[in-house]
């Protein structure tokens, strides 16, 4: 798999080609993504220009007034965590991430006012699981707190479907986390996504 990143001003045929092969397996897609983000990072340093990703000029960042939307993101696999706080990083989210239900309660009381979304993993450690935690928001904050769960697991999917909760199938790209987000921001009366 071909990557090339040519670093904004640079001259022209100066461009870093790596060749790498990974398999069709969500766990080198993660470390595909880290790389690549970490690759990206050093050459904007190194030239002092940005390198913006793909994914950030295919997904604007949210439209409306000039403060950007807060997302909490509860996931216990810190992979998983990476690579998805970097999808909302560069769709133009102040990311706050957590990984277990109890954290996550206590972040939303510590930041009630600044949260817009929770995007949380169904499964996790511990007693609780994502759709506990999407049931105890909506029983303190409401529907002006969306929640979307995400899962690989039809029947706890079917599950939190059923209770109204938005659902962002695991394993998921760019595009499609952008696809839910808007919509549930959307039906929300959030600042619409672009």
């Amino acid at each position: 798999l071909p990557l090339h990143l040519s670093p904004a001003g640079a001259h022209p045929g100066r461009t870093v080609v790596l060749h790498h092969w990974y398999p069709n397996c969500r766990a080198h897609r993660i470390a595909q993504l880290r790389f690549r983000a970490r690759i990206e990072s050093r050459l904007a340093a190194m030239t002092g220009n940005p390198i913006y990703p793909a994914v950030s000029e295919a997904h604007p960042a949210p439209a409306g007034p000039d403060t950007p939307l807060h997302v909490l993101l509860v996931e216990d696999n810190p992979d998983v965590a990476d690579v998805t706080r970097g999808f909302l990083e560069g769709f133009g989210y102040i990311v706050h991430c957590t990984s277990d239900v109890a954290s996550a309660l206590r972040a939303l009381r510590m930041r009630q006012d600044r949260i817009d979304v929770v995007l949380t993993d169904m499964v996790m450690p511990g007693g609780a699981n994502g759709l506990d935690l999407a049931r105890r928001v909506r029983q303190e904050h409401g529907a002006g707190l969306p929640v979307i769960l995400a899962t690989g697991y039809s029947d706890k999917a079917q599950t939190a479907a059923d209770e109204g909760f938005p659902i962002l199938r695991k394993p998921y790209d760019a595009a499609g986390l952008h696809e839910v987000l808007a919509d549930v921001l959307k039906r929300a009366g959030k600042r619409r996504v672009a």
